[in-house]
This record gives structure tokens, sequence and C-alpha cells, in this order.
């Protein structure tokens, strides 16, 4: 599945395997000037095509990727 650029920009961020915060994920998808609540839309998004329970979130520290993937850029 093809992701947006935003979207694959977050998933490689969260691919490093370890906590991210809101502020990073907003950087790496681009979005330092807009609303802090789009990128959590955008999380939205990235759950609904990898599958809700592979992004998890750790209460006031950001989220995490909680299985392996393959990240190929073609």
């Amino acid at each position: 599945m093809e992701l947006s650029d935003r979207l694959f920009s977050m998933l490689t961020l969260l691919a490093q395997g370890r906590v991210v915060t809101r502020s990073e994920l907003a950087r790496a998808a681009r979005l330092e000037d807009q609303s802090s609540r789009r990128c959590e839309s955008l999380l939205v998004d990235l759950r609904r095509i990898i599958g809700p329970d592979l992004i998890r979130n750790l209460r006031r520290r950001g989220w995490i990727l909680v299985a392996a993937v393959e990240i190929r850029q073609d």
C-alpha cells in the first residue's frame, strides 16, 4: 500500500523502535505550523492502514510502534 509523504515520514520515525513525542511526529510530517491535533488525525489514518494495534499510545509520553515493519521506498 502506498502512503502519503507525511504518513511515510511518521511511520519511518515510529519504526526506530522508541517512544516518539507529538512534537517529533509533527516535525517529521512537517506539521509544525498546524494544530497539534492534526498529528493525531494522521496517526488515525496510519492505524487504519497498518492496523490499529501496531501503534500504542503511552500516556503523556508519546507513541511507539509495537511490531517490526519493513519499510521500502520504491
